[in-house]
């Protein structure tokens, strides 16, 4: 009889300008839903954002003064990914940007994901 190995793909969040207080809740929130926390640095920013998936990361640096705060969610499925968000807002983390990680989003670098996200803050919080 064959067995089968069955690999499960940890769920990620790739994180830039998140410091701190707000770090340390983010990554207790992320132990107890079993998640991986790999911080973007400012020299990372135009890496593309698959291949920051793959690499752990390698330095700290300091992030740029009052810098939009950032998450980028990968292999979450629909429950998971509720429970998480829902446990960041029960612990007061404030992100301004969130996004799930998608075929389009993942070839970009992390500086365009950026960009598009802070654009659609502003017509949001324009509304």
């Amino acid at each position: 009889m064959k067995s089968k190995i069955v690999t499960k793909i940890p769920k990620i969040v790739l994180t830039y300008g998140v410091v701190g207080d707000t770090l340390n809740a983010l990554l207790e929130v992320a132990k107890s839903n079993n998640v991986i926390v790999r911080q973007v640095m400012p020299s990372e920013l135009d890496v593309k954002i698959s291949q920051l998936l793959k690499v752990k990361q390698l330095n700290l640096e300091q992030y740029p003064p009052d810098c939009d705060t950032c998450i980028l969610m990968a292999n979450f499925d629909n429950s998971s990914i509720d429970a998480f968000l829902k446990d960041i807002k029960s612990n007061h983390i404030d992100i301004t940007l969130k996004a799930m990680l998608t075929p389009t989003n993942r070839i970009w670098t992390f500086n365009r994901l950026l960009e598009n996200l802070r654009l659609e803050h502003e017509k949001f919080m324009n509304r």
